[in-house]
């Protein structure tokens, strides 16, 4: 069956198109082995000349069985010659000769026709001549080599580069141990330094202290001289009148001063401003808990927060005490503190004595008689004075009628009444603390009258 370029590439089919080759080319005194090893100068010729020929593939024609091509050569021979390129060869599997297997693989470079592939699809493909083929070859050898060439030269500078940050790293190490090296001979300089020092004061504590030593059981050294030089010291220290006359201690600006020097509100021109401020953020928070707030003015607050609070103050920053964190029993230990501070009580005890009289004859008074004198009390007061407890007692009066909140008059009067009255004055001995007790007790009460009745008192 004759071969086409559309045949499967199959051994039968190789080995048919041979045959039909050899068949051809045998000459009537060769067998067929000869044809397969043709030595003949026909055939060395053929190969030579065989780079002069071009052969182009085109649709084969039948001619009495035999099929040919344009140049009058079989078709055949066309496919033997592609098929040389593979490393499965026809040659090799015939030939036992290794001069012909020598042959064979010296030949290839010189091929007529490259590789081709037999495609069902495709019905046309081109031929590439040896000279393209060298030609390709020494430019691809070329590219390659100016490739490499490239890629040396690249390599070369990056040896460089690493070479100089080498260089760079090895140096600025260098720098670093000659610093460290400095700075531990520095270190080592002043630690002499320091133990020289001391060796020093304690060789001068040694010769001052020497006959103040006494040695006790164990043979250690006795404390006494240490306290009797802290006595001496507590002895010998200025008096707060002395540091003021001196102008070294100050009052504050707002706490532990008097009254008239206080800072006023902008709109209430004779209260002080912490006054307002407290007793408003203290309404506003008792107001909008939806739990019962108890121990109001009776708990104590943080005290770290209200000493906070009263540097904070003193340094004329109010706007600390609208801080969140800051809860209503520190607001209430920040108003109560300020009125226990002040220089001079808003209503001091013997002002109080002299309108109330004896604690017992305060109780056997009627209602209304105690109404007037408590009026008369209030505007015997200074305006200052005056209009601070007004609002305050007016702050009182709103907290008890705050209708989710358990609070009455009389235990705020309780909490409320010592840092009003100054009642527990400096100096007091235990034996006046009976007559103390009632005096608290009355004036609690005033001020228990005063929550309830402050339209009336302080109109």
């Amino acid at each position: 069956m004759p071969v086409t370029p559309g045949t499967p590439d199959s051994s039968h089919m190789i080995l048919g198109a041979a045959a039909f080759v050899v068949h051809e080319r045998r000459q009537p005194n060769k067998s067929l082995m000869n044809c397969f090893r043709d030595r003949t100068p026909s055939s060395a010729s053929l190969a030579n000349n065989s780079s002069a020929h071009v052969y182009a593939r085109s649709q084969s024609s039948l001619n009495g069985g035999a099929i040919t091509l344009d140049a009058g050569r079989p078709e055949a021979v066309v496919l033997l010659r592609e098929l040389r390129r593979k490393p499965n060869k026809l040659a090799l599997l015939k030939s036992s000769s290794t001069k012909d297997l020598t042959r064979l693989f010296a030949d290839e470079p010189m091929a007529l026709v490259s590789n081709t592939s037999l495609d069902s699809n495709s019905s046309s493909a081109g031929t590439a001549s040896p000279a393209a083929a060298r030609a390709s070859l020494s430019g691809r050898t070329r590219e390659c080599c100016a490739a490499c060439s490239k890629r040396w030269h690249d390599l070369k500078q990056r040896m460089h580069t690493l070479e100089q940050d080498l260089q760079v790293q090895t140096s600025y190490n260098h720098d670093l141990e000659v610093k460290v090296t400095e700075l531990t001979r520095q270190v080592n300089d002043l630690l002499q330094l320091q133990e020289t020092r001391d060796r020093k004061a304690a060789a001068a504590e040694g010769k001052q202290g020497g006959g103040k030593r006494i040695a006790s059981g164990g043979g250690g050294v006795s404390r006494l001289p240490a306290w009797m030089n802290l006595s001496n010291w507590w002895k010998s220290r200025p008096s707060v009148e002395t540091l003021r006359e001196q102008h070294i201690f100050f009052d504050e600006p707002c706490f532990d001063t008097e009254l008239e020097l206080v800072l006023k509100h902008d709109q209430h021109k004779t209260v002080p401003r912490i006054v307002v401020e407290c007793c408003d953020l203290i309404e506003q928070q008792y107001r909008q808990s939806t739990e019962p707030i108890v121990g109001i003015y009776r708990q104590c607050g943080d005290y770290n927060k209200i000493q906070t609070l009263r540097f904070n103050i003193d340094a004329n920053d109010y706007e600390s005490l609208h801080h969140s964190k800051v809860d209503i029993h520190t607001l209430t230990g920040v108003l109560k503190l300020f009125l226990r501070e002040i220089k001079s009580p808003l209503i001091s005890v013997n002002e109080a004595k002299t309108f109330i009289g004896n604690p017992n004859q305060w109780l056997l008074t009627e209602f209304s008689l105690k109404l007037d004198i408590l009026k008369r009390l209030i505007r015997s007061l200074p305006e200052t004075n005056r209009d601070t407890m007004e609002y305050i007692f007016g702050h009182f009066n709103r907290l008890t009628k705050v209708p989710l909140q358990q609070i009455n008059s009389e235990t705020l009067a309780i909490s409320i009444s010592p840092s009003i009255f100054h009642t527990v004055p400096q100096g007091a001995h235990m034996q006046d603390l009976q007559q103390l007790l009632r005096e608290g007790e009355t004036l609690a009460d005033c001020v228990r009258i005063m929550i309830e009745y402050k339209s009336r008192i302080f109109e």
